[in-house]
């Protein structure tokens, strides 16, 4: 009876945790990368600690390196990418009327070689396919607004963060203890068991594909612009950080730099040449930067992988896609210790030993008559 209100107390907890983040998604981003930084940052703030710093001096001396970091490096690059902003502001519809009067040219073409008639010019057929492309591209960015508002409010994610974040890494120790005592004594090794895989899953997640995105985006950003693609320091950086986000990013990614260059180039070499780059930084991912810096520690099949992104997407938008492998790899911890409790369970055991019990012996083969 004792594991049964067990039972029911945790799945509660579940229930009203899922409910809470599906009220509030809207507003949870700002949080999560505050409590993301913290996690990350706190082994740090432990070392300042260990040599008598406060902890909350401590948690302000990562934060103030973290930050000054960050925003040192977006100084050194914003002089280049406020040009190719604006480069790509003005060539923008540039591009967009090439691609509808080639998707215009292929569509005649298409109709014609299967005999259509009565076709559209290629004009028509490309402001016909081309608004409803861009009809499907302007309400994607709105669902991506309306399930991500969060990502667009600077102020929040400027001003709400860092604040989040300090008093998360100043605090962590005490909410961990904290936590800690509420855990029931009778399982708190076997939870304490749990905990450090996840965070030896998550830690080993986090930190490595942070690395790789960093060093694809530098590679990527490198690569396009000595190729000559337009936008390439953006794009490089762009394709790096949704890198972030396994096989999605990758087509993803793929699909937007071939796509511009195939509008930006008359020839097939350049095309060529950037598709290169892109494939070279898929080998680089794939064979030395993700198994040295990320290796096994999601330990998830990538089919369940795409699932969980897809899932993660439909529920909390973009917010749900940046968090949907660190959960899912969570719940795979999860699942994989309660398969070994199952497995070896009175449950299971007893029904092995019925399966064997009611098992029909094998017939004795019969002796050859002499």
């Amino acid at each position: 009876m004792y594991n049964h209100k067990h039972l029911y107390f945790w799945g509660a907890v579940f229930l009203s945790f899922v409910a809470f983040v599906a009220v509030f998604n809207a507003i949870l981003l700002p949080f999560i990368l505050g409590l993301i930084l913290g996690y990350l940052l706190d082994p740090l703030a432990d070392r300042l600690e260990r040599i008598n710093c406060p902890r909350g001096l401590a948690s302000l001396i990562v934060l103030f390196f973290f930050f000054t970091t960050l925003f040192t490096l977006m100084g050194l690059l914003w002089p280049v990418l406020k040009d190719q902003f604006v480069q790509m502001a003005q060539l923008f519809p540039q591009y967009l009327d090439q691609a509808r009067l080639w998707l215009g040219n292929f569509a005649e073409r298409y109709l014609v070689a299967y005999g259509g008639d009565n076709l559209l010019s290629s004009n028509a057929l490309g402001d016909k396919y081309g608004e409803q492309i861009l009809s499907w591209m302007t309400e994607t960015a709105k669902n991506l607004w309306s399930g991500g508002t969060a990502i667009f409010n600077v102020l929040s994610l400027l001003v709400i963060t860092p604040i989040v974040a300090f008093y998360l890494l100043r605090d962590w120790d005490r909410m961990v203890s904290k936590i800690d005592g509420f855990l029931p004594v009778a399982d708190r090794p076997l939870i304490h068991r749990i905990m450090r895989d996840i965070d030896e899953t998550l830690a080993g997640f986090l930190r490595g594909q942070g690395l790789v995105c960093l060093l694809l985006g530098m590679f990527y950003a490198a690569g396009l612009t000595i190729v000559g693609l337009n936008f390439g320091l953006i794009i490089g950086l762009f394709i790096g950080l949704v890198s972030f986000v396994p096989y999605i990013g990758a087509i993803f990614g793929g699909m937007l730099c071939v796509g511009i260059a195939a509008l930006q180039f008359a020839s097939l070499e350049p095309v060529l040449l950037v598709g290169l780059v892109f494939v070279l930084g898929q080998f680089l991912e794939g064979n030395i930067l993700a198994p040295k810096l990320v290796g096994d520690n999601v330990n998830l099949h990538p089919v369940w992988i795409i699932f969980a992104l897809l899932a993660g997407g439909s529920i909390l938008g973009f917010m749900g896609v940046m968090i949907a492998v660190p959960v899912a790899a969570v719940l795979g911890v999860v699942t994989r210790y309660l398969m070994n409790y199952y497995l070896h369970a009175d449950v299971y055991n007893e029904r092995k030993k019925t399966a064997k019990s009611t098992k029909t012996p094998a017939a004795k083969p019969r002796k050859k008559a002499k």
